[in-house]
């Protein structure tokens, strides 16, 4: 194994309004370059209908530009499976190096 992590995470519900905000801190170590970097991650999600959400987020590591990302998720099996499809772009005094995400989270 060449890296090792670690990370804690925080998440904070609004349930009236189907809101979630999620903190991620943590560091990262690749042992063969030597080099360890603190890792960040913030999101924010909206479930506006039962199955249906939307999320935003920002994520990068102190040696890295940030990337942002906002994209839409569905719940084939509510809180089980899941498909989303996202966009994205790493920040460098503007949008750089866009890329489109899908996924299935199981």
């Amino acid at each position: 194994m060449d890296a090792r992590a670690l990370n804690a995470m925080a998440s904070y519900r609004e349930l009236d309004d189907g809101f979630l905000v999620h903190v991620n801190l943590g560091a990262r170590h690749a042992r063969v370059a030597g080099d360890t970097r603190a890792t960040w991650v913030v999101a924010f999600e909206r479930a506006p209908a039962a199955r249906f959400g939307q999320f935003v987020e920002a994520f990068g590591d102190s040696h890295d530009a940030p990337t942002l990302q906002a994209g839409l998720r569905y719940d084939l099996v509510p809180q089980r499976i899941s498909l989303n499809c996202s966009v994205a772009a790493r920040w460098r005094g503007g949008l750089r190096e866009p890329f489109v995400t899908f996924g299935v989270n199981l």
